[in-house]
């Protein structure tokens, strides 16, 4: 996140930033508050709901072509439990699954494909 407002890129919905209290100037300084803590939480919760609703709508047929998909929206889950645990302070230093962890995704995932 950090980078990309470097660059004057900004994922985070304007009408979200408002909504918080957060503002560009804030994000570019990389200012960590309560407010930027209650919009991580609220985007936080909009990943989880969309992650969940796509695992719910993608077809029991099509789940052996989504494999790589569903790999990564396990490592994106177990990323985002991470930023969570971190109290969303994305600014103090780049927040990464390790190797192991993300073989652990991919094992987790392709356990329960073939479980099936």
């Amino acid at each position: 996140m950090k980078e990309d407002a470097a660059r004057g890129t900004i994922y985070l919905p304007q009408e979200d930033m408002k909504r918080f209290g957060y503002n560009e100037p804030d994000l570019l300084k990389s200012v960590h508050n309560p407010d930027f803590v209650r919009l991580m939480r609220f985007e936080g919760a909009r990943a989880k709901e969309l992650y969940a609703q796509a695992l719910q709508n993608l077809p029991a047929i099509s789940r052996p072509l989504a494999r790589p998909a569903l790999v990564m929206g396990r490592i994106y889950r177990v990323l985002l439990k991470k930023i969570e645990q971190a109290d969303y302070n994305v600014f103090a230093g780049r927040i990464s699954l390790t190797p192991w962890e993300k073989m652990r995704c991919v094992g987790k995932v392709l356990w329960e494909e073939w479980s099936k």
